[in-house]
């Protein structure tokens, strides 16, 4: 399976918005069933403003992600000219888009706090999971970080496993524990506008 992440580093008065056309709450220009392959798809919301907020999507496979990606819909609502863009100056940064493979079936996202622990240099291997729902994620492209994903009760045991995080990995890389307090499930139509879903 194929984890594709997108970072997007908004500007405070923006990251509302990106939620609420993630969410088709929002007026769009189209609408469109679920691309074929997509297994599922969500937001992962930070609890400060220097995180991303990361949309991510399981595919079944690259093929279905292509296949997407080379769609007349996926073009539509990516275009410049889409109603549904945000502006150049949403952003604080560049977007980043990661791409992940898992053989593992990725937990419920929205059953809890999630949790990304990034390792830096690739080369490194992801630390163990603190908790029995950690799944490891192996980079796509060169330059990316390993991604270990955790699923935690509460805020609290999230925040905890920032020390376990640091102290397992020790001298192989960089570590970056970012937590995510809320998780937005995109909806069966997700480019729907609030007045056809």
């Amino acid at each position: 399976m194929i984890v594709a992440m997108n970072r997007f580093y908004l500007h405070d008065p923006w990251a509302e918005r990106l939620r609420r056309r993630f969410l088709g709450l929002e007026p769009s220009d189209h609408a469109h069933a679920p691309p074929a392959g997509l297994l599922r798809s969500c937001m992962l919301v930070p609890r400060c403003g220097d995180l991303p907020h990361v949309s991510v999507a399981l595919w079944e496979d690259m093929a279905a992600l292509r296949r997407w990606v080379q769609s007349d819909a996926f073009k539509r609502s990516h275009s410049p000219q889409s109603p549904n863009r945000l502006p150049p100056e949403a952003f604080s940064r560049r977007r980043e888009l990661e791409l992940y493979t898992t053989s593992a079936p990725l937990p419920e996202l929205n059953a809890g706090v999630v949790s990304l622990c990034r390792v830096r240099p690739q080369g490194a291997q992801p630390p163990r999971s603190a908790s029995e729902r950690g799944l490891p994620l192996t980079p796509m492209g060169a330059g990316q970080p390993w991604v270990l994903l955790d699923v935690w009760r509460d805020l609290s045991w999230a925040l905890a496993a920032a020390e376990h995080y640091e102290g397992a990995v020790g001298e192989t890389g960089e570590v970056r524990l970012e937590v995510y307090p809320q998780v937005l499930v995109k909806p069966a139509a997700p480019y729907a506008s609030a007045s056809e879903a």
